[in-house]
C-alpha cells in the first residue's frame, strides 16, 4: 500500500485485512465477517486479527487511542475511518496489471486434471473440469475461473502462488485423474494457493459410467462449496447433481464442440456445429448438447461467418428442443440471450441475460452478452460493468477482455481501452476485433500512425467497413488525402453508406455525406455505438446545418427499440 507517496509492505494476511476493511469505508466490519471472509474455512482465535490490526496501525503510524484511519468499534469490529485511493495500473502487457491485487478469498480455479496411466480418459478429464466449474459458477457466493482461461495451464511448471497471481484467486483445485480397470479415480487438492498451504486432499473413485461419473462432479462441487462455505441452494442442488446424458460417445462428443466453440474461428464453430450435431444424434434428450447446436449456429452468423438468416431459424429450433428437454438449464437462458441479441431483440436479449446471472452469477457467456448487447443499446455504464466482469471470471479469454476494452471506449476512457485491447491482442494477434478497439481508442488520442499500423489490411466483419472507415480518417489526419480517397471509394462500392460518409464528411464533402445517408434505411453495430458514444464527433460536428444527423438519430432509436 502507499502511505503519503511511500510504499508500505505488510503481510499477506494483513492486507486482506485492509482489503476487507477498505471494500467498506465507514461502515463498521465485525469480527464475524473477518472470520468468514479472510480466514474462512480455517477457525482462529480474535488473536489473529488483532495481530494484523496492530500491524496495520503500525504501517499507518495509527494509534488505538487516538485513530486517523482504523478506529476500534468496542466488541464489535472496527471501521476505516477514511476513503481509500486507488492508483491507477500502469499500463503493461501482463495479465497481472488488469486483475485485482488482492483477490477474494473466495475466488477459486480448478486446473486441468493430469492424466495418469493408460486409459483413453483425456476426454473425460476435460468434461470433468467443465462439469465442476460451472456448477461452481452457480454459486453467487464464489467467484469461479472459466475453463477457457485454465485450459493454458495444462502441463505447467508454475507454482500455484504464481498461477493464482496470474488468475487473480485465491484458491487453487488441482490433481489427477486415473483409470484403475473397470472404475475412474480422481485425486485432488484444494490449495490455499497465497500461502502454498494445502487445505484438504481427497480421492473420489467410482465405476466408469456416466452416472457414476456425474456424481463425482457433483461430490467435489459440494465439497469445494462447503469449504469456502457458500451456501447450495435447492435450484443449484438440483442443477449440479442432473445427468446431462447416460451415453459417454454424445458427451465426449459435445465436450470437443464446446472445446471448439471457444475458438470463435469460422472453422471451430462449424466443426464444434459437426460435433453437437453428433452428440444429439446419439442421445436426441441431451439437452446441454442441443443448446452448444444453438450456440455454435447462433455465433456463426453473429461473427458474420453466415449470412444466411436460415441459420437463425436452425439456432432457435435447437434452444427450443433444449428448452423443452430442461426448462431451468441456465446455459440455454444465456444462449436465447445471446441468440435475441444477434437478432436485435436487444430489450428481450436483456432479460434473458439478467435472469441467467441471476441463476448463476459466474457464467462468464451472460455476462459477456450483456456488455455486449448493453453497449448497442447505449447504456456505457452496463456494458463497461459487464465487461470488467466478464475479463474478472475469464481473465485469459480473448471475448471477455475484448467487452472490458468495448466497455472502456463506451465511457470514454480511451487510456484503459487502448491498454485492454492491447492486451488482448497479446493473448491472440489475429484478434481483429481487439485491434479495431485499439485503433478507435488511439484515434481519440491523437495516435494516428498507431492506428494505420494496427488496421492496415484488416477488416472486421461485424463491424462492416469500420475498420476500413477508422483506417481512411488517420490516413486523412496525417495529409495523406490520396489514399483516404482510394479507400472511402471502396467502402462506398462495398455498400457500407455510414462509413463512407463518415470518411466524406471528414473530407469536407458534406454534400456527398448528405446523398449517402440519405439512403441509409438501417444501422448495424460500428454505426450505431458511434453514434451513442461520440468516437468521430469533431466530424459529425462539420456537418451541422448540412447534413440531417437526427435522422440518424431516429434510424439508432429505432433499431434499439427492436
Amino acid at each position: 500500500m502507499i502511505r503519503a507517496d511511500d510504499e508500505v509492505r505488510v503481510r499477506p494476511r494483513a492486507m486482506d485485512v485492509l482489503a476487507l476493511l477498505a471494500s467498506r469505508p465507514g461502515e463498521v466490519v465485525t469480527r464475524d465477517d473477518f472470520a468468514q471472509e479472510v480466514w474462512a474455512p480455517a477457525v482462529v482465535t480474535d488473536n489473529s486479527l488483532n495481530r494484523c490490526i496492530a500491524e496495520l496501525r503500525r504501517a499507518l503510524d495509527d494509534t488505538s487511542s487516538d485513530p486517523g484511519y482504523i478506529e476500534t468499534i468496542p466488541r464489535r469490529g472496527y471501521r476505516l475511518m477514511r476513503e481509500p485511493e486507488y492508483p491507477e495500473a500502469a499500463a503493461s502487457d501482463d495479465a497481472r496489471t488488469l486483475l485485482p491485487d488482492v483477490p477474494s478469498v473466495r475466488s477459486i480455479a480448478m486446473l486441468p486434471l493430469r492424466v495418469l496411466g493408460e486409459g483413453d480418459v483425456e476426454l473425460l478429464a476435460e468434461g470433468l473440469l467443465h462439469e465442476v466449474l460451472t456448477s461452481l459458477a452457480l454459486l453467487g457466493e464464489l467467484q469461479v475461473i472459466s475453463a477457457t482461461s485454465v485450459y493454458r495451464y495444462r502441463d505447467t511448471v508454475r507454482t500455484a502462488g504464481q498461477i493464482a497471481v496470474e488468475l487473480g484467486v485465491h484458491w487453487l483445485l488441482q490433481g489427477a485423474i486415473q483409470k484403475a480397470d473397470s472404475r475412474i479415480r480422481v485425486n485432488l487438492q484444494l490449495v490455499d494457493a497465497r500461502r502454498d498451504r494445502n487445505s484438504w486432499a481427497r480421492v473420489y473413485e467410482q465405476p466408469i459410467d456416466m452416472d457414476h461419473l456425474f456424481g463425482i462432479q457433483a461430490e467435489i462441487a459440494g465439497d469445494v462449496a462447503a469449504s469456502l462455505r457458500a451456501r447450495i441452494g435447492p435450484e443449484a442442488r438440483k442443477s449440479i447433481e442432473s445427468v446431462p446424458t447416460r451415453s459417454r460417445e454424445a458427451y465426449e462428443a459435445y465436450v470437443q464442440g464446446r472445446t471448439l466453440w471457444n475458438s470463435r474461428a469460422d472453422h471451430g464453430l462449424r466443426r464444434a456445429e459437426e460435433l453437437f450435431r453428433r452428440a444429439v444424434a446419439i442421445d436426441p434428450e441431451f439437452a446441454e448438447a442441443w443448446c452448444g447446436l444453438a450456440d455454435a449456429l447462433g455465433m456463426l452468423y453473429d461473427y458474420g461467418y453466415e449470412s444466411n438468416r436460415a441459420v437463425v431459424t436452425k439456432a432457435e429450433s435447437a434452444l427450443n428442443r433444449a428448452l423443452e428437454l430442461k426448462p431451468d438449464l441456465v446455459d440455454a437462458l444465456a444462449s436465447r440471450g445471446a441468440l435475441l441479441s444477434g437478432i436485435r431483440q436487444y430489450q428481450a436479449s436483456i432479460q434473458a441475460l439478467r435472469r441467467a446471472i441471476e441463476r448463476s452469477p459466474g457464467l462468464p457467456l451472460a455476462h459477456n452478452w450483456l456488455s455486449w448487447t448493453s453497449a448497442l443499446i447505449g447504456d456505457a455504464c452496463q456494458a463497461e460493468a459487464s465487461g470488467i466482469r466478464a475479463a474478472e471470471l475469464d481473465p485469459f479469454s480473448i471475448e471477455g477482455q475484448s467487452n472490458r476494452a468495448l466497455g472502456h471506449l463506451a465511457r470514454g476512457d480511451f487510456t484503459a481501452a487502448r491498454r485492454v485491447a492491447a492486451h488482448t491482442l497479446v493473448l491472440q494477434p489475429d484478434f481483429n476485433t481487439a485491434a479495431l478497439y485499439q485503433a478507435i481508442a488511439a484515434w481519440n488520442l491523437d495516435e494516428f500512425e498507431e492506428v494505420i499500423s494496427l488496421l492496415e489490411g484488416q477488416s472486421v466483419n461485424w463491424a462492416g467497413a469500420g475498420a476500413e472507415a477508422v483506417l481512411a480518417l488517420a490516413r486523412l489526419r496525417l495529409g495523406q488525402h490520396a489514399v483516404a480517397e482510394r479507400l472511402a471509394v471502396t467502402i462506398a462500392e462495398s455498400g457500407y453508406r455510414f462509413e463512407a460518409g463518415l470518411v466524406r464528411m471528414a473530407m469536407d464533402q458534406p454534400q456527398e455525406t448528405r446523398r449517402l445517408w440519405s439512403a441509409l434505411d438501417d444501422l448495424d453495430y460500428f454505426p450505431l455505438m458511434s453514434l451513442h458514444y461520440g468516437w468521430f464527433e469533431d466530424i459529425f460536428d462539420r456537418g451541422q446545418g448540412t447534413v440531417d444527423v437526427d435522422r440518424l438519430w431516429v434510424l439508432a432509436r429505432r433499431v434499439v427499440a427492436g
